[in-house]
């Protein structure tokens, strides 16, 4: 998204996080249905781009290009997940272990710094 912008574009928020999560979602869903429901995937996928047109845009500073690759990089992390999923249940649950781990030192990480800078 800052490849975009100017150089002093400095954007980090929730709501990337949030649409990210939603590709996330959709992207597991729609690869889980395979070929036999290549329908009802792209369906997932519609859903996933309604949700980010309605809840993603708007008027006043809304950052839509972060939102919409916040969705993106979603959809790629859930083509990943979906396909270690299939390779071994042992190795997704791994990964969740991990990635909420390091989920729950992000949130704290921020906390540490925003109180640390007043």
């Amino acid at each position: 998204n800052s490849l975009l912008y100017r150089y002093d574009h400095v954007s980090i928020g929730l709501s990337t996080g949030v649409f990210a999560s939603i590709g996330i979602y959709c992207s597991i869903r729609a690869m889980t249905y395979g070929k036999k429901g290549a329908k009802d995937a792209f369906m997932v996928l519609l859903s996933g781009l309604a949700l980010l047109g309605f809840l993603g845009t708007g008027k006043g500073r809304i950052d839509v290009t972060a939102h919409f690759f916040g969705f993106l990089a979603g959809l790629v992390v859930g083509m990943v997940v979906w396909y270690l999923g299939k390779v071994s249940k042992r190795a997704i649950f791994q990964h969740d272990i991990l990635f909420g781990t390091l989920a729950v030192l992000e949130v704290v990480g921020c906390w540490v710094l925003a109180l640390s800078h007043g």
